[in-house]
């Protein structure tokens, strides 16, 4: 579901960021993976860190190979991968997306690193850096 503009009622340039602060979608556009391990990893302990880690990063990486030959190297933490780190705290790890304000951003990250550069460090998102590099499936001729 695209973000859209509650003032405008225009669709927002999915390339925006931050997200203005009159961007409307659903909620789960900024807090799916959150939401996921917090409630059935965290709260309800119906799946375990491992498989939950597996399920929000291998596996639609893995998913997507096929279509993007560039997520063959993501998703993983090894040698000659294109993975990034996230550090969380499992305690604190929740989304804070509402339907009255569904562009909030999730809090329990500590660390993002992204291509080797800090996007969230000490729990402080910096929204000016763009480390991260565009995946692309190729175009058939």
């Amino acid at each position: 579901m695209p973000w859209m503009s509650t003032t405008t009622g225009q669709a927002i340039d999915p390339n925006a960021w931050p997200l203005p602060d009159d961007a409307f979608s659903h909620p789960r556009s900024a807090g799916t993976f959150t939401r996921f391990l917090s409630q059935y990893v965290r709260e309800r302990k119906l799946i375990n860190w491992s498989d939950a880690i597996a399920k929000t990063s291998y596996l639609p990486a893995k998913l997507l190979e096929f279509m993007a030959p560039q997520m063959k190297n993501k998703g993983r933490v090894q040698v000659g991968m294109d993975a990034d780190v996230v550090v969380l705290d499992p305690a604190t790890l929740q989304d804070r997306a509402t339907y009255e304000r569904p562009n909030q951003t999730s809090v329990g990250v500590k660390y993002l690193v992204v291509n080797g550069a800090f996007v969230i460090r000490n729990s402080d998102l910096d929204t000016k850096a763009f480390p991260g590099q565009p995946v692309r499936r190729p175009v058939s001729q």
